[in-house]
């Protein structure tokens, strides 16, 4: 049995976020490839797990962050966040007269992290960069680096790659210092329209905190329900 809640609220230039979550039963029960998704799944057989954020916008594109993460592993961490959009010019239109202001367009989004995490066993700073192209191509990059402590993390969402309405997402992760987690974590998952509904395959695996390999993948097809499909 799994139950979960999640509150947020904000007041100003602060945004709060509360998450919580209690199961009797591990996660695997409900979903064997759990193990291996990118973001860390608890794999106790039972507890509860909440993690709390406050983020406070200094400016339009920098984010100050506090947080903390109890049950599984308790640990707290702040950090800042920082956004810039990439452009590039646009040839002169023919009527342009010289003096004018060059045109630009948006390309992408790039966005960066750094802090500080500590907690049970685990004690490092942080630092990431993501970004995110105009075309849908996401890139993100995360690592943690202590005294003995080290991790990395990193994904790519390839956008519509396979075609209108599809999704393809590579991912890996290696997270020695968890200790109610996998620390070794890689996959990936696509989805393509199919007739009325949607196929997807989801391959993945890593290793255990015992030190035990495993993978599985899973082939659905979605069809959804109730809708009126009638041109």
């Amino acid at each position: 049995m799994q139950a979960s809640a999640r509150l947020g609220s904000s007041v100003g230039p602060v945004a709060l976020n509360l998450a919580a979550s209690g199961f009797s039963a591990p996660a695997t029960r409900i979903d064997p490839l759990s193990l291996w998704t990118f973001d860390a799944t608890d794999t106790r057989e039972r507890g509860f797990n909440a993690q709390l954020s406050a983020r406070y916008r200094v400016n339009r594109n920098l984010i100050a962050v506090v947080g903390g993460e109890f049950g599984g592993q308790n640990m707290g961490t702040v950090g800042v966040e920082g956004r810039r959009e990439l452009t590039r010019l646009l040839p002169p239109d023919e009527g342009a007269q010289p003096g004018d202001e060059p045109e630009t367009e948006t390309v992408g989004t790039l966005t960066w992290r750094a802090g500080v995490r500590a907690g049970q066993d685990v004690l490092g700073v942080t630092g990431g960069v993501s970004y995110a192209a105009e075309s849908g191509l996401n890139l993100g990059l995360d690592a943690l680096v202590g005294p003995k402590t080290f991790g990395i993390t990193g994904s790519v969402d390839a956008g519509e790659l396979l075609g209108p309405g599809s999704s393809v997402r590579l991912y890996a992760a290696y997270e020695p210092w968890r200790t109610a987690s996998t620390p070794l974590r890689a996959g990936i998952a696509a989805t393509r329209p199919l007739g009325s509904g949607e196929v997807g395959l989801n391959v993945s695996g890593g290793r255990t905190p015992d030190g035990q390999t495993g993978y599985g993948a899973r082939l659905t097809y979605r069809l959804p329900l109730g809708e009126d499909s009638t041109p």
